[in-house]
């Protein structure tokens, strides 16, 4: 399997192990599910789940995935689908918190996304 590569470095933090299962098809690896595997995951617990780090590369990421490895019509319902489902998904989480103020890196996040920006971002305060 070393014609795939390694996770790409670029993405930084959050879905590159889904660019590496799309590279692998791409090869024509068949992906496996092992059912009665046992796997303890605390969600986010090092970046915790809807911070800004969490929220901004999750919106980032998988645009660049997306345009990475889709044709670009695949790649316009990738951005459709963050625009009208995960955007209001986390609109609701984060109002529900009361954390709706964090929704603007999510936004950033979509727009570096879109803009093509990769690598370990510096995710400051933002106004």
């Amino acid at each position: 399997m070393g014609d795939i590569g390694l996770f790409d470095e670029s993405l930084y933090l959050l879905h590159e192990e889904s660019d590496w299962c799309i590279r692998a098809k791409k090869k024509n690896y068949s992906l496996l599910v092992v059912t009665n595997a046992v796997v303890y995951h605390k969600i986010s617990a090092t970046i915790g789940l809807f911070s800004r780090v969490y929220l901004y590369y999750v919106g980032r990421n998988w645009l660049l995935v997306g345009n990475k490895n889709f044709h670009p019509l695949y790649y316009f319902y990738i951005l459709a689908t963050e625009i009208l489902i995960r955007f209001p998904y986390y609109l609701w989480q984060l109002t529900k918190t009361g954390q709706i103020r964090l929704v603007k890196y999510y936004l950033k996040g979509i727009k570096d996304g879109i803009s093509g920006i990769s690598g370990e971002a510096k995710i400051t305060a933002i106004s």
